[in-house]
């Protein structure tokens, strides 16, 4: 399972792409389940993989890099979740942040919001049972911190990394 930040869909789609093509010169044996993370303030490619409509429906989020209210890449988006029996999820701005903070806190990566959603839904997907926690999963952080600093304004405490398992420990405590 790889979770992707989604707002055009255009990295999604060139994952799939190349996927594909490592698929077809037989140097991978399967695609991995691609999933598209959205913002729920601006959840186009969500919409349209549980509808199969498009309808234009304007987007804010503090999820910048990923706000799109006509993803250019809608349809590669969509082919590229089902091809793979991927899914989208997405996750409001709350969560977001949580996740930044989840991030830079337990993992010591500095994260901006866009970025911190495919950790958002990673662990929305965990908690909804949509994924087992015990297999394989990347999650794709794609913009660094310093893009949207004034992000950190919504929280400030101190950071302390922790481990991947300390951090599932907590999770699964909850």
């Amino acid at each position: 399972n790889i979770f992707v930040p989604a707002g055009d869909g255009v990295i999604i789609g060139g994952l799939y792409k190349g996927f594909l093509e490592l698929f077809e010169l037989k140097l991978i044996e399967k695609l991995p389940k691609l999933i598209a993370v959205q913002s729920s303030g601006s959840n186009a490619i969500v919409r349209y993989f549980k509808t199969k409509k498009f309808e234009f429906k304007s987007a804010e989020t503090i999820a910048d890099s990923i706000c799109a209210a006509a993803p250019r890449n809608l349809f590669m988006a969509y082919e590229a979740i089902s091809i793979s029996s991927g899914f989208a999820i997405e996750v409001d701005d709350e969560e977001i942040l949580n996740a930044q903070k989840d991030v830079i806190q337990k993992f010591g990566i500095f994260v901006e919001p866009s970025s911190a959603a495919s950790f958002a839904g990673f662990k929305k997907a965990i908690l909804s049972g949509l994924i087992d926690q015990k297999e394989n999963h990347l999650v794709m952080f794609t913009g660094n911190g310093l893009k949207d600093v004034n992000s950190l304004k919504k929280w400030n405490e101190e950071i302390e990394p922790k481990t991947y398992q300390q951090w599932l420990d907590e999770l699964n405590a909850n």
